[in-house]
């Protein structure tokens, strides 16, 4: 795989909390970081997908309900004799 070597800027106690928690690891800083930002993508994309799916979710239930709703009026209308 190939690799590219950049350069982030961080604050001093997140520097910490990385290095820290890379040594709990037992990894290096580098890897470790790299893998937790993919982590994080990874998490941030399912988190957007669960959103849009929930969003369509609604969409379709209030399209059904609207529907529903249309058809009790007209049927209501019809059972009074009072057709649109």
């Amino acid at each position: 795989m190939a690799t590219r070597k950049i350069t982030l800027t961080v604050d001093e106690d997140m520097y910490s909390l990385i290095e820290d928690a890379a040594a709990r690891a037992g990894q290096k800083i580098s890897p470790f970081f790299a893998r937790a930002a993919v982590k994080q993508i990874l998490q941030d994309d399912a988190a957007r997908a669960a959103v849009l799916d929930n969003a369509r979710d609604n969409e379709t239930e209030a399209r059904e309900q609207h529907a529903a709703q249309q058809a009790a009026e007209a049927a209501d209308r019809d059972h009074h004799g009072h057709a649109a």
